[in-house]
Formats: C-alpha cells, structure tokens, sequence
C-alpha cells in the first residue's frame, strides 16, 4: 500500500513539473512581424547562416533555416550538399529542413536534439534564433546583423 501511495504522489509531481514546464513555454508571446538575422560577416567556407520567420498571432510561423554565398544558397548547391553529405553524413539540403521542423516540433531551442554532422549549423540557429526570440519578445521585429562571436563554433 505504501509503495502504491509512493508511486501515485511521484507520478502527481512528475506531471505538475510537466505542466509548469508547458505553461511556461506557452506564456511567452511574440509580437506580430517579420524577423530576420544572418551573421556579420560570411563565416566557415564563406557562407553566411541566416534565420527568417514571421510572427503572426504571437506564434512563429514560416520559419527558415540557411546560408546564402554570392547570392547562392547552401541548400541549392549541388557540389557542396554532395562533398558534404559524403564527408558528413548530411548536408544543407537536408539539415535546413530539418533544424526549423524540429525547433518547430519542440518549441524550443534548448530542447532541440543535435544533429550528426551539422553541429555548427545546429549551434548557428540555435544563437541566431535566440536573438531573434528575444526581438520579438520586446516587440521589435526587423532585419539584423549579428556578431560573427556569437555564432562561433564552441569546442
């Protein structure tokens, strides 16, 4: 009888936490607009990561994940999404895909899993929609330049 009493109260807390957990993800509001940032200056093999949503209804929506080069973007580069996907495992045909629907599915950047191969885009989105987050929290959408230390890759 104990042990079914233990059990009920750990299950009680377990779900209270879980509930905490989504009330507070779903407290933040985001102000309607568009949002946009890429990094400073070009970056690993001269590409620039950029991020680009809208906010309609306080709610992301039309989420995009990439990097542009001479006007180029890496998801549209056949010779580099082939030298990659052979090195790496994925490419950014794929991981540009992948890393909005899974932000998307979890609704949170720190709750997004890595993604093999892709570890530095991963983190690249991860500080690029974090300032992005924090813009449309304080109700300033627009188009921004963020610091290329921000998005380094951490060894």
């Amino acid at each position: 009888m104990k042990k079914i009493i233990l059990i009920a109260v750990f299950l009680g807390a377990a779900l209270l936490v879980s509930a905490q957990e989504k009330k507070s993800d779903a407290a933040v509001k985001y102000a309607d607009g568009y949002y946009y940032a890429a990094s400073e200056k070009a970056m690993t093999q001269g590409w620039v990561p950029f991020v680009e949503f809208n906010v309609k209804n306080g709610n992301v929506t039309d989420l995009k994940f990439n990097k542009i080069k001479k006007g180029e973007l890496a998801s549209n580069d056949k010779f580099y999404n082939s030298l990659m996907k052979k090195k790496a495992g994925t490419n950014p045909a794929e991981y540009s895909v992948n890393i909005p629907a899974m932000f998307m599915q979890k609704g949170s950047v720190e709750k997004m899993d890595a993604v093999t191969g892709a570890t530095q885009s991963v983190e690249e989105f991860s500080a690029l929609m974090k300032f992005l987050l924090e813009k449309a929290g304080a109700g300033k959408p627009g188009k921004y330049a963020v610091e290329n230390r921000l998005l380094e890759h951490k060894k």
